[in-house]
């Protein structure tokens, strides 16, 4: 009966307890979602920015080689 009386008054303060660990493991569950969505958001803007440095560092490799070909061409009518 003692054992019963004393359950009964720790049973609030129990369910309290799970509800705000309830609590915190939903907010850190919310955030480590929101990190993992801005880890791949800035991923793909990287791959972006990454895809057009190259394909304007291959346009320009392309210029300079044609601009080099016409260079070798003039030299090569001078001769």
């Amino acid at each position: 009966a003692k054992l019963e009386a004393k359950v009964k008054r720790k049973e609030p303060e129990v369910h309290r307890s799970l509800e705000e660990v309830r609590v915190r493991l939903a907010e850190e569950l919310e955030m480590r979602s929101t990190s993992q969505e801005s880890i791949v958001q800035d991923m793909m803007r990287f791959m972006q920015h990454f895809e057009t440095s190259i394909s304007k560092s291959g346009q320009r490799q392309e210029k300079t080689k044609a601009h080099l070909q016409a260079m070798k061409r003039k030299l090569r009518e001078e001769e």
